[in-house]
């Protein structure tokens, strides 16, 4: 189905400082991982990105530090990080005057899972930024794909579709060669290759429908598509 334009990551953060708090959730299932990297690709030890991550998230909670939120200036993913970096540095300096409060907050189980996580990715030489953006531009993939696995598998042709899913998103591991499908499914391959194609279309436009969640018009969503495609061709 397709999500309303005007309920955007945008409007979901704004109506947390109207104190929604449960609008927040998929703004954070989405930004907390990337907001993570971020903090970690900028020297933070995992327990101190871990706690600044959650600080970042309540301060939005609890309606604080939202003064500067203004969805006409473009893309969400830009003042985020914005806001992370100012808080990380505004940490940075409490900790160096002495009034940082006390010990280390343990990690939590979040934490925890995105440090693995961390520990096994590899970002080469890029800068938090660019990790950030990277890692956003996976999750709004990942997002994306999940969806349309949701749609296949609730479609009346779910038992015709399901098997081309790994030649539609190019995963390997699930993917046979369309003569081999064809045989497999008593079909020809021109069929087989028309679904491929109908499933990739689909997953672009989802793909869209997500991204326009974290910007402010259809103008800008069709330059973020543009940027996130080619930060996942890097």
């Amino acid at each position: 189905t397709s999500r309303d334009f005007t309920t955007t990551h945008w409007s979901v953060v704004g109506r947390a400082a109207d104190g929604e708090k449960d609008a927040l959730q998929s703004f954070y299932q989405t930004y907390r991982y990337p907001v993570y990297v971020f903090l970690r690709r900028l020297g933070e030890t995992a327990e101190n990105a871990d706690d600044l991550t959650q600080m970042l998230f309540l301060k939005f909670i609890q309606g604080e530090s939202l003064g500067t939120l203004d969805q006409n200036k473009g893309r969400l993913r830009d003042w985020l990080k914005t806001a992370a970096r100012r808080m990380q540095i505004d940490e940075v300096r409490r900790r160096q005057s002495g009034r940082n409060g006390g010990g280390c907050t343990p990690i939590s189980l979040e934490g925890i899972e995105a440090e693995n996580r961390f520990q096994i990715e590899d970002f080469g030489a890029d800068s938090p930024e660019d990790a950030f953006d990277r890692k956003v531009a996976a999750q709004t993939l990942d997002l994306a794909i999940k969806r349309l696995r949701v749609e296949v598998a609730g479609k009346r042709g779910a038992d015709r579709l399901t098997p081309l899913l790994g030649l539609a998103l190019g995963v390997d591991s699930e993917a046979r060669s369309y003569a081999e499908i064809a045989t497999a499914t008593g079909r020809t391959e021109g069929a087989v290759k028309i679904d491929v194609l109908r499933l990739r279309k689909r997953l672009k436009d989802l793909f869209l429908e997500e991204v326009r969640l974290s910007v402010s018009s259809n103008a800008d969503a069709e330059d973020e598509v543009r940027f996130l495609l080619g930060v996942l061709q890097r």
